[in-house]
């Protein structure tokens, strides 16, 4: 997969969402009944749902079925790896939203199980010790072959997960 380079990291989520938080950000923000400051004191689960619900409505956005080339690749790939005969895996976007604010722009979803995703293009963040998301990606994890790498990681944390196999 060829990953361009990005000046911020907006470009980098527009690549793979075609939508970047700050062009979504101000249409979502009465979904979650906080002002911007306050995001961080949400309830963590309540906007998990809220985010899963309003995938196609606000970011015109198919967890099962990506539109754009590089949210596809990374979709069949990570199932490939989980080929299991069970549920389906899907890519959730929460840009712009609450999770976003906390450190988390998407996530994988399996059989009700989650993996959490940070995308940044920064090196500095890439190399903190301490992380809200189970994953940090940045553009250079998906360039050439690194992103079979990340996703291989992924999927044995899908597995790892107690009672999933």
């Amino acid at each position: 997969m060829f990953i361009k380079n990005f000046d911020d990291g907006y470009q980098f989520e527009k690549e793979i969402f075609d939508i970047s938080s700050r062009e979504i950000a101000p249409f979502i923000k009465h979904y979650f009944n906080y002002k911007h400051r306050r995001y961080r004191q949400s309830n963590f689960l309540n906007d998990f749902l809220i985010v899963k619900n309003i995938q196609e409505e606000c970011f015109n956005w198919d967890p099962g079925k990506p539109h754009t080339e590089i949210g596809r690749i990374l979709l069949q790939i990570l199932s490939r790896y989980l080929r299991d005969g069970r549920g389906k895996v899907k890519l959730f976007c929460a840009l712009g939203t609450p999770m976003d604010y906390r450190g988390v722009d998407c996530f994988f979803e399996k059989d009700g199980y989650i993996v959490t995703i940070d995308l940044t293009i920064s090196k500095e963040k890439r190399q903190k010790k301490k992380h809200v998301a189970d994953f940090v990606i940045s553009a250079n994890d998906l360039r050439y072959d690194e992103h079979y790498k990340i996703l291989k990681s992924v999927a044995n944390s899908f597995k790892s997960i107690k009672n999933y196999r």
